[in-house]
């Protein structure tokens, strides 16, 4: 009788903690897609022609890249970690999965397990598919985000959507080289001091 009794309370205090966990289902609208940057420095030779647009949804870029949507949380917007959704690609939304509007992802669901349903900081990361996180995608791959937010998580069965609070387009580009702008700047400390001494 005690092992029923034990093996009962583990069961009900699981299946407890899984309401606990907060709840988000992560979708962005029309007036917040995912866009290429217009800046054609920082966009592939091959997507130059898409630059400054929203990214496609039935195919990859036509550089041949497929971009990644991914969720982050965390109990402070300084702690933020990478969550996998319920299902589909444990990274987060493919962007070339389904054709919505251009830009625009179908709600993905999240359970974020070890934080509790309620205030919490969360990020939506956009990266090259080629990569498994954001954080390892290299300065020659495509990266955006969007800012980080704070957003009240649903605790019981409801998966509040995140859309209202992605008020801005998500920008993606490549990032610019570190050695380009040490370059640069070296070049304008040069150009000051030369100046300074005529």
């Amino acid at each position: 009788m005690k092992k029923i009794l034990i093996v009962s309370t583990l069961v009900a205090a699981t299946a407890m903690s899984a309401f606990a966990q907060g709840k988000v289902a992560m979708q962005n609208s029309s007036s917040s897609p995912v866009k290429l940057t217009s800046d054609t420095s920082l966009v592939l030779a091959a997507d130059v022609t898409q630059a400054g647009t929203a990214v496609g949804q039935s195919a990859p870029l036509l550089s041949g890249k497929t971009l990644v949507m991914g969720l982050y949380a965390g109990t402070s917007s300084s702690s933020l970690a990478l969550f996998a959704p319920r299902s589909g690609d444990p990274r987060g939304y493919l962007m070339n999965v389904t054709a919505f509007d251009p830009g625009v992802i179908a709600s993905t669901t999240y359970q974020l397990a070890g934080i509790a349903a309620g205030p919490t900081w969360l990020q939506v990361k956009v990266w090259d598919s080629a990569f498994p996180t954001f954080e390892a995608t290299p300065p020659t791959a495509y990266v955006g985000s969007s800012p980080v937010f704070q957003f009240t998580t649903g605790g019981s069965v409801t998966y509040p959507n995140i859309a209202p609070m992605l008020t801005a387009p998500i920008v993606v580009g490549l990032v610019p080289e570190p050695t380009a702008a040490a370059i640069a700047g070296l070049g304008l400390a040069s150009m000051l001091i030369f100046r300074r001494r005529k």
